[in-house]
């Protein structure tokens, strides 16, 4: 059910489960209604370099696409934004005037859009980094729990062992017997980066 209705930014955190006895308010007020406003804007939830002249941002709620497309955004180490394209409610593309460096840590900064009840961003940033491909070797298991606890969870560890920044989007984990591979398990369906020496659980 639908937490409060004059928050149309919330997104999922504006509904609960109904927490009335039949399962549902049909007709009647939800049984979870109360206030729940939308007092915080946007901001850059990851940033990834799709290739050297275009960097993606990841917003963590709906942006207005007009102030996405004409809000100011900034890159150190001297690289300079000449476009932008709104790709969805909380994707936008930079493209960049000179191309970034592999291996090269990046800050991306954006400021002035907001979201579609008006919260106006004022300074959001993520570092991001043109990545290398990763090779055998690069990465290990370096961890295993396949047993836990009765409130446990399963997980696999690894950590870069290489010197190489490594995207883990499409990466996947699984088991093998023989010549068959089994239960497939994506590491990441969006773009996840490993820097040189880092953990990942």
């Amino acid at each position: 059910e639908l937490m409060d209705p004059q928050n149309p930014c919330g997104e999922g955190s504006n509904w609960r489960a109904s927490n009335n006895a039949v399962g549902g308010t049909p007709g009647k007020i939800n049984s979870v209604y109360g206030t729940n406003p939308d007092v915080f804007p946007p901001k850059i939830f990851s940033a990834f370099a799709q290739d050297p002249l275009s960097v993606i941002i990841y917003f963590d709620e709906a942006v207005d696409s007009l102030s996405a497309k004409y809000a100011s955004y900034s890159i150190d180490n001297g690289i300079t934004v000449f476009g932008i394209i709104v790709v969805d409610k909380k994707t936008v593309q930079v493209n960049l005037s000179n191309p970034l460096v592999t291996n090269v840590m990046y800050t991306i900064t954006a400021s002035g859009m907001n979201d579609c009840i008006g919260n106006l961003t004022s300074n959001t940033s993520a570092g991001f980094a043109l990545t290398e491909k990763g090779e055998a070797g690069d990465l290990i298991i370096n961890e295993v729990l396949f047993n836990p606890r009765t409130d446990g969870s399963d997980f696999v560890e690894i950590y870069n062992k290489s010197d190489k920044i490594i995207n883990m989007q499409d990466w996947s984990l699984a088991k093998i017997s023989g010549d068959t591979v089994s239960s497939i398990y994506s590491v990441s369906k969006i773009p996840l980066i490993m820097f040189p020496g880092s953990y990942l659980v």
